[in-house]
């Protein structure tokens, strides 16, 4: 630079310079080498001072606006908290905001938690205008946090300082006989603990501690044999160098692996929802180790064990609870030091946390020393509850022993959080699950006719058998319905007069298929000749006159005289019964569910199926038919949940991605987007539109396409069974006596899918439609025309739909869709990419839509809020969308459209996951709805029908009026797939 270039030229002169006064006046040029420089400062100083003097004017008037501004605020806040009855702030805040509080002047300062505030902080709450000082604490549990243990009352050092015990201390428990002692009040029932929980604070700090009605009803722990249990081990902490990050604190790696198999084992049993569990350690060092094994873990479920548990230090746990708290003590050394947790404090918090169960895991011998821990132990070791050995329950099994003492016995023993027994459900094969429902069946289905057999897994709904013509017949009479329909013959009870390979005359019925020369009468082993056949006066097959007492040969092996059979399946429930005790005509129509009542018949001996016996084709057929319905209620209801969870995952999937590139799907460049027709069409050219954005949630559509044809009312058991006997009836001119109504086919499968494809396109529109609003985003700049109507139709069939069969939360959602696609054209259309119909003329520079169709859009989007609220209002079971209208309600008077967000989403399909899989019994409400009762599964309260609102339920054991059992279908629920006829 010049300047540099002249300050470093000139003659450089021992002299001294000349004053400052005549290098101003002289010559650039002229001055030395020191008298450059001696100028040179001068002028930086004249121009610094000269900017210094103009901040310094700036910054005064800056702090005098701030000041101004901070007045006109608080006069602001001081007329908003004028206006309050309770103002609340913590300690920090009140200093703050400590003149602005002062012209308040409050008259009653209440403290929570006074027992851990600091005295210096509720000296300066003590503001002037205090006239009455209520302190809330417990001074017995956790004292303020002194950073500086040299100034800590346990400090011998420190005790003349104590700055650890607050002011609510002082008060209650003065330090000197000659203080002044407060007069204070103390609650004396608790109810979070167990009683055997709280008795060991009971009988150490608080003597006059009671239990509440509700903590002695508390449940047992699940999956363990007590609920309150110290595990002792002498397994080291680890050393300092062991972590070096973690120096400063303590750790123990046993007890890690113990605490993290333990909690994995309850968290599997089933029963316990995220943040039931917690685990409570004194050290941060602890807390890391324990964090990061959790995250490593994936039980059952899609989440690791650290999101279903909490993880807390001991001093951040103080005034919260869990249902059962897992306790790592870490201290385990040969000095039997224990650390801070020495204090009677600490310990209190510790063990008084827990409400139905409580597990301590550490070395009794570094704890003993202490007085409270010591009288804790003793207490514990009385009751066999100090141990080297933790016992385990399996919930099937509770009478296995399972114990375990090192981290590995908990898979060795225990691999499913169950035990090593086989699972007593009769077809699960596999080892014993405590906390998880049994795998469907993946066996061929065993439903079969003298046609075919059910080519489906065991697990999924059947097919009737389509064959118009059924093959129960004889010389005398024949069946005339189609296969799968109960048959309308009366069975023949006369011998049957065909021989068998042997020679002799078959000793079955006329019209059953013979058996084997096996079962000869005369050619037979004595074996079976011994077997008992006649149950009613006990005579064995040697005994047996087969012309007057034929024998029914079922498949499985065993057989039984016809009038021991015909008793066992109940004839005389469907069939009039001659005087000999045969049936002689049809009692009554077959309808459905009318053996619901009833044990499903088998085989007397080995419960095998009776399916091959013409002879109960009535009998049998109406039961496959209402089993075959009752599994496709449960297999739908569990498809769609699992495809509900999917499309939870998607939306989160898709609210993660970044803005995507634009490309037009034939030249790749950006292009404008103008697309039309169906609504899968336009979902499709969505997805070439936008590079890759849709592929997974696409994908996933299809799933729910094919789940919704699936379960459409003409792939439905009674839909087809009627539509075979239609078809007969009509080719052969016929009526068959086959009954059912329309009550009997399920809508809800089908309006359940109809719902669950509908939210996955709005989550798809209001995606794109998001970033087409995004200002900063590719799509903001195109040209957007698509065409929502098929969207609109199709929210309205689902609306009808749910209306007719009375399902509110299905009617409801289709309002809450047709409002938000009502969202989506006003925001499009009030831009300038603007919202069109393909086909319409338009320029480019004006609004597709007027002024007057934005205001009909809004009030049609307004007039179906108003009928989802009405819904809302009507059916309890609704109240999980009031999210989804508030939002749609907001964007459509002017807001930004948000989408639900995943756990709202996630709420609305928990809302009906109960309904078809409850513990208890099975019932239905007078519109059809099925239901569950838990507990002892009999109506003991009433309540409104979880779909239509009706009053379902009963007192004293007896339902209301209307309410139909439906026995099975629980079963069917729990275990879809597997059952015997």
């Amino acid at each position: 630079m010049v300047i540099d270039r002249w300050l470093q030229s000139g003659q450089h002169k021992a002299t001294n310079p000349r004053p400052l006064e005549h290098l101003e006046c002289a010559q650039l040029n002229s001055l030395t080498n020191r008298e450059r420089v001696l100028l040179h400062r001068h002028w930086v100083k004249t121009i610094r001072d000269r900017i210094i003097v103009q901040l310094a004017r700036l910054n005064q008037d800056y702090n005098g606006a701030i000041r101004c501004r901070e007045e006109i605020r608080g006069d602001v806040d001081l007329r908003c908290l004028s206006n309050a009855n309770v103002v609340g702030v913590t300690t920090t805040g009140l200093a703050r905001n400590l003149n602005l509080l002062r012209k308040l002047r409050c008259k009653v300062m209440l403290c929570e938690e006074a027992g851990e505030v600091l005295e210096a902080h509720i000296l300066t709450a003590l503001l002037p205008s205090i006239e009455h000082a209520i302190l809330i604490g417990d001074h017995l549990q956790l004292r303020p946090q002194i950073q500086n243990y040299d100034l800590q009352s346990t400090n011998p050092r420190g005790k003349q300082y104590s700055l650890d015990v607050s002011l609510f201390e002082r008060l209650v428990k003065p330090p000197h006989d000659t203080d002044l002692r407060l007069p204070y009040s103390m609650l004396e029932t608790q109810r979070r603990m167990h009683p055997s929980i709280a008795e060991l604070v009971r009988s150490s700090l608080y003597p006059s501690l009671n239990d509440g009605e509700a903590v002695r009803e508390y449940p047992q722990v699940v999956g363990m044999k007590r609920r309150l249990f110290w595990f002792h081990h002498d397994q080291p902490e680890n050393m300092d160098g062991d972590n070096s990050s973690l120096s400063t604190s303590r750790s123990n790696s046993f007890e890690v692996d113990m605490t993290a198999a333990l909690v994995s084992h309850l968290s599997q049993q089933g029963t316990y929802r995220p943040g039931d569990i917690a685990v409570l350690t004194p050290y941060l060092g602890q807390l890391q180790l324990l964090r990061r094994r959790m995250e490593s873990i994936v039980p059952l479920s899609k989440t690791t064990l650290l999101k279903s548990v909490r993880v807390a230090t001991v001093d951040n746990f103080q005034g919260e609870e869990a249902k059962v708290i897992v306790i790592s003590l870490v201290r385990s050394n040969p000095q039997g030091d224990c650390g801070f947790l020495k204090t009677s404090n600490r310990i209190n918090v510790l063990l008084s946390r827990a409400k139905h169960g409580m597990y301590i895991i550490g070395n009794g011998n570094s704890y003993n020393k202490v007085p409270m821990w010591a009288h804790v132990m003793k207490m514990l070791a009385s009751g066999q509850n100090l141990g080297t050995k933790l016992e385990l329950q399996c919930a099937r099994h509770p009478d296995t022993p399972i114990f375990v003492s090192h981290p590995d016995h908990f898979l060795q023993f225990s691999p499913e959080s169950g035990c090593n027994l086989a699972c007593d459900k009769r077809f699960c094969s596999q080892n014993c699950h405590a906390g998880t429902p049994c795998q469907l069946c993946k066996e061929r289905c065993e439903v079969r006719c003298s046609h075919s057999r059910c080519s489906k897994a065991c697990s999924e709904p059947c097919d009737p058998c389509a064959q118009a013509i059924c093959e129960s017949r004889c010389v005398h009479s024949k069946c005339t319905a189609p296969c799968a329909v109960p048959c309308n013959w009366v069975p023949c009870s006369l011998r049957c007069k065909m021989m068998l390979d042997c020679g002799h005359q078959c000793p079955s019925l006329c019209g059953e298929v013979c058996p084997t020369s096996k079962f000869c009468q005369v050619c037979a082993t004595d074996e079976v000749k011994s077997v008992c056949v006649d149950f009613l006066e006990m005579k064995e097959y040697k005994e047996i006159d087969l012309d007057q007492e034929p024998c029914i040969f079922p498949d499985c092996g065993h057989f039984l005289t016809v009038s021991s059979m015909d008793g066992q399946m109940d004839m005389a429930e469907h069939y009039k019964l001659d005087t000999t005790g045969l049936p002689g005509q049809i009692l009554r129509s077959s309808e459905p569910f009318a053996m619901e009542n009833k044990d499903v018949k088998n085989c007397a001996t080995c419960r095998g199926p009776l399916r091959n016996i013409s002879r109960y084709g009535r009998i049998v057929r109406r039961a496959i038919l209402d089993e075959a319905t009752k599994k496709f209620i449960s297999w739908s209801n569990s498809e769609y949940h699992l495809l509900a969870a999917k499309l939870v995952t998607e939306q989160e999937n898709l609210a993660a991605m970044q803005p995507t590139a634009i490309r037009d799907p034939k030249s790749g460049a950006a292009g404008n987007l103008t697309i039309g027709g169906s609504r899968q069409r336009q979902l499709h050219c969505l997805r070439g539109y936008i590079d890759k954005r849709y592929d997974s949630i696409l994908k996933m559509r299809k799933e729910i396409t094919s789940y919704t044809a699936k379960v459409r009312k003409e792939e439905q058991p009674f839909q087809r069974v009627a539509d075979l006997v239609r078809h007969a009836n009509l080719h052969h001119d016929r009526q068959n006596e086959f009954r059912y109504d329309e009550s009997v086919i399920q809508a809800k499968g089908s309006l359940l899918a109809s719902t669950l494809l509908l939210k996955c396109d709005v989550l798809i529109l209001s995606d794109f439609f998001r970033l087409f609003l995004d200002k900063k985003s590719d799509l903001a700049k195109q040209d957007v025309k698509l065409d929502l109507s098929p969207f609109m139709s199709d929210c309205d069939i689902l609306i009808q739909r749910a209306k007719k069969g009375v399902y509110p939360r299905e009617e409801a959602q289709g309002h809450i869709f047709s409002a938000q696609l009502c969202a989506f054209s006003r925001s499009l259309a009030s831009t300038t990419s603007n919202l069109s119909i393909p086909g319409t003329e338009r320029p480019s520079s004006t609004p597709t839509y007027d002024p007057d169709t934005l205001d009909k859009l809004r009030i049609q989007g307004l007039d179906h809020i108003q009928e989802a609220r009405r819904i809302l209002a009507e059916n309890q079971s609704t109240n999980v969308l009031k999210n989804d209208i508030d939002i749609a309600e907001e964007a459509l008077n002017g807001g930004v459209y948000r989408p639900v967000t995943t756990e709202e989403l996630r709420q609305v399909y928990m809302a009906s996951m109960g309904e078809l899989s409850g513990t208890g019994h099975w019932y239905t409400c007078p519109n059809g709805h099925p239901f569950t009762i838990n507990n002892c599964g009999m109506a003991m309260e009433e309540a409104p029908c979880p779909e239509c609102g009706v009053r379902i339920g009963g007192r004293n054991h007896v339902s209301v009026e209307g309410v139909r059992h439906a026995v099975e279908i629980e079963e069917i629920a729990r275990e879809i797939g597997g059952f015997r006829l």
